[in-house]
């Protein structure tokens, strides 16, 4: 029997270099059953021409297909598109989400698809960092008392959920978190959405598997800086709206103090940090949208299958990470 394929999503938006870099390393995969879902998101016309002459003569139709948005729809919807055409394809029963910004090591496949077993269909990766080779970029994502959510660094905490830079999903998976035809919730654009997917799967009852060894490299926020502007609006929007859809009533009331001293924190770190009108924008948008998304709560609450134990487990006992402290200053 062949093995199941596998689907390789990948998003560009005016980063061809990157892009080109980390097809060339999927060009070295062992796991040969694969197609790869190329999105441009609205690139420039130079940028998207350099992705369609290097694709020409690189790949055939049968390992790649080149999706041309004309407009840039955000990581979210730009993903959604790639992966309904993915789904669309017979014998497809994996997604593997990843970053444009990445090299991978030959292997990465098999030692994913190695990790889903059981409930545990969704895989987070060792990520490492590009600029130092020596440090852990991610290894999925935690979840705090504090409703906020981090890179986890350190492999004693707890995984909640795939990082979207490097994340893999079976069929099954996606297909029973979807809401109106969206795996990752369009709504948000950017930030946040893996964390979204991850915690509406963990309510729908899988797990999370682990890859460990370090098969991924990451440049990181190579279109985005770490924490701009953008980054600081989309990411604490999208946390509230996705602690919103998710949270079980019984969460909100044992962790409402810890989240509410997690978050007046981001706000006050915000406003020492000189982004006090950028935070509370970010806030009030999330609150005043979070009106339209009460049906997508009611359906993600009824439809739980976890338990309240169950969800606290996987749960990290803090408000911050440490990681975070430790370098919130610098």
């Amino acid at each position: 029997m062949a093995p199941s394929k596998v689907a390789i999503i990948i998003l560009n938006w005016n980063g061809s270099d990157y892009t080109l870099d980390c097809l060339l390393s999927l060009k070295k995969l062992t796991f040969l059953n694969y197609k790869i879902f190329l999105t441009d998101n609205g690139s420039s016309p130079n940028d998207l021409l350099k992705i369609k002459d290097f694709v020409g003569r690189e790949f055939n139709e049968h390992q790649l297909k080149l999706i041309d948005n004309k407009k840039n729809y955000g990581f979210a919807e730009g993903n959604n598109i790639a992966i309904r055409q993915a789904l669309a394809e017979p014998g497809v029963q994996y997604v593997l989400l990843l970053n444009n910004d990445t090299i991978v090591s030959p292997e990465l496949i098999e030692r994913g698809l190695a990790a889903i077993t059981g409930a545990k269909q969704m895989v987070a990766f060792r990520i490492m960092s590009m600029d130092d080779p020596k440090q852990v970029d991610s290894c999925g994502l935690e979840l705090t008392r504090g409703g906020l959510s981090y890179n986890r660094r350190d492999f004693n905490s707890l995984t909640f959920c795939p990082a979207g830079a490097a994340a893999l999903y079976s069929r099954s998976l996606l297909e029973n978190i979807k809401i109106n035809n969206d795996y990752l919730d369009s709504r948000y654009f950017v930030y946040a959405e893996d964390l979204d997917l991850g915690f509406r799967a963990r309510l729908k009852g899988f797990d999370c598997g682990c890859v460990n060894e370090p098969l991924i490299y990451h440049k990181g926020s190579a279109t985005t800086s770490i924490m701009s502007r953008t980054a600081t609006f989309y990411t604490y929007r999208n946390i509230l709206w996705t602690l919103y859809k998710n949270f079980p009533n019984w969460l909100w009331v044992k962790y409402f103090i810890h989240i509410v001293v997690g978050q007046l924190a981001v706000i006050m770190i915000n406003i020492w940090r000189k982004q006090g009108k950028l935070i509370i924008k970010s806030y009030w948008t999330a609150i005043t949208g979070m009106k339209k998304m009460k049906n997508d709560r009611n359906k993600i609450q009824k439809e739980k299958s976890i338990t309240a134990k169950e969800i606290s487990n996987i749960i990290s006992p803090y408000i911050f990470n440490r990681y975070y402290l430790k370098n919130l200053f610098r």
